[in-house]
């Protein structure tokens, strides 16, 4: 009789376990965040902290997922960190998996006030090689590793005060230009600032070392912001507000940037907030030139914003509507954005 019970209970944590590392790829109805994956692996998300609870499932190899997340987040929403681990390792090691198992993290702002995506990211193929760095980010800000240019596609991103965490990347022969870059969310607000320290503008060359080196692989610590190196706006905001009666695209000569949350096209009735560099990056101003609204329908459709002042660390929205005779890009300056840096921001999801 003991036996057969001890083989019940065995078949019951069996069957607990395969059915909790079940791992779906469908779309959820009710999106609000869309994943890439880029690399050439499966991958597993988490909404916040690596746990049962802010499990979100994954997303095969090169394909991409609409995931629900605004009934996941705690309260009436903020700012989380999704964190991806390869489903590899998830499968052999499930919920123990250390931070150095996370091969990319990035920040997203869920508001339950709002329908449609609250985000869209991509997850770089430059990841999961190797070779390594390790960062830390002894600062209160969450810490952004962009990719080649300040406003450029984001790699990494490590929570306020995380000690040292290992990247791990694809060999790169002449090494990778990253832009370290403070992201501070003013909850108030809704707003997202993107900071840096003049020494940081013009970005910093990194050369990942495989994993195994009896040398280990490179260590990178980025300190908080203080009197020797102050804080400053590493870019530009411009918010488009469509009032067009039509969806829109930003063009800026032949690229077509995502706003903050990752988005590349807006709805009529929708605004989205971009960031633009400014070049020669230590620059604080330049005239803007080049941007266009797209609206996919020929060249009708086509609209040249107006060339303007564009100042670092400056706000501006681009009013785009119909008034009657056809469509306005209308440019405003609204100033200069303030930020209170020493605000400690609150990641939600976080505890285990």
């Amino acid at each position: 009789m003991k036996k057969i019970l001890l083989f019940v209970l065995m078949v019951v944590i069996s069957c607990s376990t395969v059915f909790a590392q079940k791992i779906t790829y469908g779309n959820d109805r009710n999106a609000s965040l869309e994943v890439v994956n880029d690399l050439d692996e499966n991958i597993v998300l988490f909404l916040g902290a690596v746990n049962k609870r802010n499990f979100l499932g994954g997303v095969r190899a090169g394909n991409s997922r609409l995931i629900s997340i605004r009934s996941k987040v705690q309260g009436d929403g903020g700012i989380v960190l999704v964190r991806a681990v390869k489903e590899s390792v998830f499968k052999k090691r499930k919920y123990s998996t250390s931070d150095d198992d996370i091969v990319f993290a990035k920040m997203v702002v869920v508001d339950k006030n709002k329908s449609g995506l609250d985000a869209s990211f991509r997850i770089s193929s430059s990841l999961g090689g190797d070779h390594a760095i390790r960062i830390e980010n002894n600062t209160q800000f969450v810490l952004e590793l962009r990719l080649d240019n300040v406003d450029g596609p984001v790699f990494a991103t490590f929570r306020p005060n995380e000690r040292a965490r290992t990247i791990t990347m694809k060999q790169a022969q002449r090494g990778y230009t990253i832009f370290p870059t403070y992201v501070y969310y003013d909850q108030d607000k809704k707003q997202i600032s993107s900071i840096s320290t003049k020494n940081l503008l013009g970005g910093q060359l990194v050369s990942p070392r495989p994993k195994d080196s009896p040398q280990g692989v490179p260590m990178i610590k980025f300190e908080a912001p203080g009197s020797a190196q102050l804080p400053v706006h590493s870019v530009s905001y411009v918010t488009l507000i469509n009032q067009s009666g039509r969806a829109v695209i930003m063009v800026n000569g032949n690229l077509e940037p995502p706003s903050q949350n990752g988005l590349i096209t807006l709805n009529n009735g929708e605004s989205g907030t971009y960031e633009f560099s400014l070049n020669p990056q230590n620059a604080n101003s330049m005239t803007m030139r080049g941007l266009m609204l797209d609206a996919g329908v020929g060249q009708q459709g086509h609209l040249q914003v107006p060339p303007f002042e564009m100042k670092r660390g400056y706000d501006y929205t681009i009013e785009y509507y119909n008034d009657g005779g056809g469509l306005v890009a209308k440019v405003i300056e609204l100033g200069q954005r303030g930020f209170d840096y020493d605000k400690n921001m609150q990641l939600l999801n976080e505890n285990n």
